[in-house]
């Protein structure tokens, strides 16, 4: 049996911006996720859709302050909290290719 040297887990940088009237405000946080095999993640792609892929793959984030719980502070991370993130137009596309992006590997010169 083989393991690999790197470790399941990857910090997944998110950067955007959304319009609030006519400003354009930028939000940047990361996201912990764990990073599956090629075969975890085709065996997933079968069962679950994009949104549940991540909502799966995610189990953190900081600097997060786009979603406020009822106090109209930045929510903790919790499931509820990133499935409201998702609800926002272009953000989880946004996460999946930043996801995708950050779990592979890249070509170094």
């Amino acid at each position: 049996m083989y393991t690999l040297a790197i470790g399941n887990i990857v910090d997944v940088p998110l950067k955007f911006t959304l319009k609030d009237g006519r400003v354009n405000k930028t939000f940047a946080m990361t996201l912990t996720a764990t990073r599956w095999s090629k075969e975890d993640m085709e065996a997933r792609a079968d069962s679950l859709s994009v949104r549940d892929f991540l909502l799966e793959a995610i189990s953190g984030w900081s600097e997060q302050r786009l979603v406020l719980g009822a106090d109209g502070q930045p929510a903790e991370f919790s499931r509820g909290a990133l499935d409201a993130l998702f609800d926002v137009g272009g953000v989880l596309d946004l996460t999946w290719k930043s996801y995708l992006r950050e779990c592979a590997g890249k070509e170094k010169n």
